[in-house]
């Protein structure tokens, strides 16, 4: 009966664990778009105000930052002393999954397709790329918080039945 009672409080912690382990998953994907759609708004800020180079575009705006953006930031421009030998798109992207893994690969593509328009076209037309890629990023962002709620009743109803019916049966 002891055995039981172990096994099930055990089975009962790894569900409760997994659980914690997918919504704090969730919550890191909310807090990476908002970080990166606050660094875009930023760029577009200053693209607008004094049309900088990117690399010092990106060294303004680093202090203004935090976390995974301000390490993309830091990761870009360490990149971009190989622009020569790569593109930018290609350092962005690089950047991009070294800093956000866990963004869904749509969000991924809308940023890298981002990074194929910085400082290759007109200004005009990056801080149009810009404004479209926060909005989507806003939009995914507000969805994402949304739904945060039911993913939460749903892995913890997921954790707690599992272990019950497990009690069921092991009783």
């Amino acid at each position: 009966m002891t055995a039981k009672l172990l096994g099930l409080l055990l089975i009962a912690a790894g569900a409760g664990g997994s659980a914690c382990l997918f919504l704090g998953q969730c919550r890191s994907q909310i807090r990476s778009l908002r970080s990166l759609r606050q660094m875009l708004e930023l760029m577009q800020g200053e693209l607008n105000t004094s049309a900088l180079p990117l690399a010092r575009l990106l060294e303004t705006i680093s202090p203004h930052l935090s976390g995974p953006a301000l390490r993309f930031t830091a990761l870009v421009r360490e990149g971009m002393e190989e622009l020569g030998r790569r593109s930018f798109a290609e350092i962005w992207a690089e950047s991009l999954n070294a800093c956000f893994p866990d963004l869904a690969p749509s969000e991924l593509r809308e940023l890298q397709d981002l990074g194929a328009v910085l400082g290759r076209y007109e200004l005009s037309r990056q801080t149009e790329a810009l404004s479209r890629c926060r909005q989507f990023l806003l939009h995914r962002e507000e969805a994402a918080s949304a739904a945060l709620t039911g993913k939460r009743r749903l892995a913890l109803g997921l954790a707690f039945t599992g272990t019950t019916m497990l009690g069921i049966i092991l009783f």
